[in-house]
């Protein structure tokens, strides 16, 4: 007979792939001094003043700067914008969940 394989629940997907993220795009807060990867190439340095109602605001050379967050790279706007973030690992865990359908199919 053929091994019983484990097949990862869409929640057990959630849930490794949201430890996943938190590792490689940990959440940036209020206060911290950060890079921000802007979409079109530009790097922006600051100080993150508010993130929140679909930007950042960043102290950069003593100025109050705002940053939509649909200006930001993907990586960057993983980091700030919680509703991108949930979306971008609800489509991940039902790619996970497509594949592994496709390799049970007979």
């Amino acid at each position: 007979p053929a091994p019983e394989v484990h097949v990862k629940s869409a929640e057990e997907w959630s849930r490794a792939l949201s430890r996943a993220m938190n590792e490689k795009y940990p959440l940036i807060m209020k206060g911290e001094a950060t890079s921000i990867h802007m979409a079109d190439g530009p790097v922006r340095r600051g100080v993150v003043a508010r993130i929140g109602d679909g930007e950042l605001m960043l102290v950069e050379s003593q100025q109050l700067v705002r940053i939509p967050f649909a200006s930001l790279d993907e990586a960057t706007r993983l980091r700030c914008d919680a509703a991108f973030r949930a979306q971008h690992l609800n489509a991940e865990v039902r790619k996970r969940m497509a594949a592994a359908s496709r390799s049970r199919a007979p």
